[in-house]
């Protein structure tokens, strides 16, 4: 499969006419299930006709303008790489004398710490190569530290340490890699690496790799 096949090309929405990220955090919270939070996100759990996540993420006062969930949001949003997130929708929102956010429509995902243990060897043996036999007997925490420490290397050197890695999970490795070269800083942990559970087995989804740039020469920028 090719995993930079693009379909129906699909773009952010901006909206001025949008409440303030905290009182659009209130909103959420009462019509919703919050499923987790950050310094700069949350994520709540819609129930409609059918279950989605929706992730409210506010941009770092700083330089707004080159945020990293924005931009690789932007590179992403149209990609069926089964190892970046489905996105059903995305609005930029610029409330009036307020920071702008991004409002993301997304498939739910299952965090890493829902995982069973042979499902997590599974993720290291599928996608990056590594002999499940050998890791039948080691502690979840080691996998887990194994897991986003390989990643994070693969992204900063995607052409030497990935050879042994899926061709689509070398594809998100190339996308990282190009936005850390535009002035992005890589920002792994396990909080920010997701699972899609499918009939064949877990699949790692890469949800938000990147804090905001810090070069004032570089990165992709928008007007805020």
């Amino acid at each position: 499969m090719n995993s930079n096949k693009q379909g129906t090309k699909q773009m952010i929405q901006v909206t001025k006419r949008a409440a303030t990220y905290r009182n659009a955090c209130k909103r959420m919270h009462k019509q919703s299930i919050k499923l987790g939070s950050g310094a700069f996100a949350n994520v709540f759990l819609k129930q409609a006709d059918y279950p989605s996540a929706v992730k409210l993420a506010r941009f770092n006062e700083e330089c707004p303008g080159k945020d990293g969930y924005y931009n690789y949001l932007e590179a992403i949003i149209s990609s069926d790489n089964p190892h970046l997130p489905k996105v059903m929708g995305a609005v930029l929102c610029k409330p009036r004398e307020c920071n702008p956010y991004v409002k993301v429509e997304l498939e739910p995902l299952v965090s890493i710490d829902e995982l069973q243990l042979d499902e997590l060897v599974h993720v290291l043996s599928t996608s990056f190569g590594m002999n499940a036999d050998c890791l039948e007997y080691v502690t979840f925490d080691y996998l887990i530290d194994e897991l986003v420490t390989k990643f994070a290397r693969g992204c900063r050197d995607c052409y030497h340490d990935t050879y042994c890695w899926s061709a689509e999970l070398r594809d998100v490795a190339v996308i990282i890699n190009n936005l850390m070269h535009a002035g992005f800083t890589l920002d792994i942990h396990a909080g920010n690496i997701m699972f899609r559970r499918t009939p064949f087995g877990v699949q790692l989804v890469i949800t938000d790799p990147l804090s905001f740039c810090r070069s004032s020469n570089n990165g992709r920028t928008f007007t805020v």
